[in-house]
């Protein structure tokens, strides 16, 4: 089971890596569909792998099923979590059957089977955190190791103005003088935003504000010594220059959102923290030095001044009016998982570039459009589930996701945010179990 472990390990490590092997080209009206492309990812293949071998190991050792095990503890409150698990498993199971109608009722299968794969990834990563017998800090440092990578590359990438291709970890080549790409654009000329390893700038910012949010979990502890709470600071520090190069509006207001709604929630640790008030005196201190160095630009994001922030409000207005005609006419059955962008292209017009078909940048309007009314109150009663009955913490984490979510569609539209859904969630289940956070550190002492 040890070698099974560190798999998981290496999986979240690695989550935030691109590599992907396209099986088909996506093409709408002769130019490049990015949403119709059907590939694979290579971390895709790693999680077959460590269910496979699960399945293995449960048969070879005649053990009792891993979703239903329990961790060794029978407390009362362990048992209340094995209750609430299995209603969980109950709504899951209705959420699947939602999944396969939407499957079977979409214009275009293939691309509904993909995205119905990913959504069950993620599931599966949530209920192997959650579930599983693995040590909860030794898997949340593998995951703020793998953003710390991702954050010096998108230092890297907005420092220096220039990206590098490298198939085999994803990475695409980033030009900001051509169209497409994401940039910031003043006076002076235009600036790219930083996009690390990830899809788009706004994916890679809600990478970097999970992993402030879960290093300020982690100090809000005593358990940690005191070389731990060191790297915690500096690997915090990395985020933050990384959230703030990526200029994501949304991840900001989620950030500083859910950072409010965990003080609240914890706020007696806080009095008496010291690690927790050096987590929240460096991080000022860096953002007033940014914000100094670069005043123009982040005046000009945060203002929506100019030709680009113009273009993009207008958008996803338009957006939202797409998403509600598409409603209207699909309200119960929806239009299919991950068929939002082709149902725009053939039921309201059909004459615009392949570039302009974008989903709605509304994640509940992307989900009501392509599950219908049924599917995305499942989806909201299940969240619900998890929160109210494994910690309260996550009601934080859930702040965070809700302001990426009704900002911007990659938490539903792409495999990068549904992974970032399905480790977020249950490494804080794991992480505030109990509300405390276990060790292995040899050294245990402040």
């Amino acid at each position: 089971m040890r070698w099974i472990e560190y798999l998981i390990y290496f999986f979240l490590f690695i989550i935030p890596w691109q590599t992907r092997l396209i099986l088909r080209h996506g093409v709408l009206n002769g130019g490049n569909w990015e949403y119709g492309i059907v590939g694979i990812h290579g971390t895709e293949i790693l999680l077959l792998v460590i269910v496979l071998l699960l399945g293995l190991w449960n048969l070879s050792s005649m053990a009792c099923p891993f979703l239903f095990c329990s961790r060794g503890d029978e407390s009362s409150a362990k048992k209340r979590n094995w209750h609430a698990s299995r209603s969980i498993y109950c709504l899951i199971t209705i959420l699947f059957i939602i999944l396969v109608v939407s499957v079977l009722s979409a214009a275009n299968r293939l691309i509904a089977i993909q995205q119905f794969i990913h959504i069950i990834e993620a599931i599966v990563i949530f209920i192997f955190l959650t579930k599983l017998p693995i040590d909860r800090v030794k898997a949340t440092y593998a995951f703020l190791l793998g953003l710390a990578l991702q954050a010096i590359l998108g230092i890297y990438q907005f420092l220096t103005q220039s990206t590098f291709a490298l198939q085999w970890l994803g990475l695409t080549l980033h030009d900001s003088t051509i169209g497409g790409v994401s940039v910031l654009e003043n006076s002076v000329g235009r600036w790219l935003r930083a996009y690390g390893g990830l899809p788009h700038p706004n994916v890679f910012g809600g990478y970097m504000a999970i992993g402030v949010f879960l290093v300020a979990v982690l100090l809000t502890h005593n358990l940690i010594n005191k070389k731990v709470r060191i790297f915690l600071l500096i690997v915090n520090c990395l985020f933050l220059t990384g959230l703030f190069f990526s200029f994501s509006r949304s991840a900001w207001l989620g950030l500083i959102v859910s950072l409010a709604f965990f003080g609240f929630f914890n706020h007696r640790r806080f009095i008496s923290n010291g690690s927790w008030r050096l987590f929240f005196l460096s991080g000022v201190v860096l953002l007033v030095i940014l914000s100094f160095f670069y005043a123009p630009l982040l005046k000009n994001r945060i203002s929506g001044e100019g030709r680009l922030e113009t273009k993009a409000v207008e958008e996803r207005v338009g957006g939202y009016g797409e998403a509600r005609q598409l409603f209207k006419k699909y309200p119960i059955r929806g239009v299919g998982l991950g068929n939002y962008t082709l149902a725009v292209r053939d039921d309201l017009d059909s004459s615009r570039p392949v570039w302009v078909y974008q989903p709605a940048h509304n994640v509940f309007l992307l989900i009501s459009v392509e599950l219908g009314i049924v599917g995305v109150l499942m989806i909201l009663f299940c969240f619900y589930f998890i929160m109210r009955h494994f910690s309260r913490n996550l009601s934080s984490l859930f702040a965070l996701f809700f302001i990426l979510a009704i900002f911007d569609h990659y938490l539903w539209s792409l495999y990068s945010g549904l992974m970032l859904v399905g480790v977020g969630v249950g490494l804080l289940t794991i992480m505030t179990r109990d509300d405390r956070v276990e060790t292995t550190m040899e050294d245990k002492t402040c």
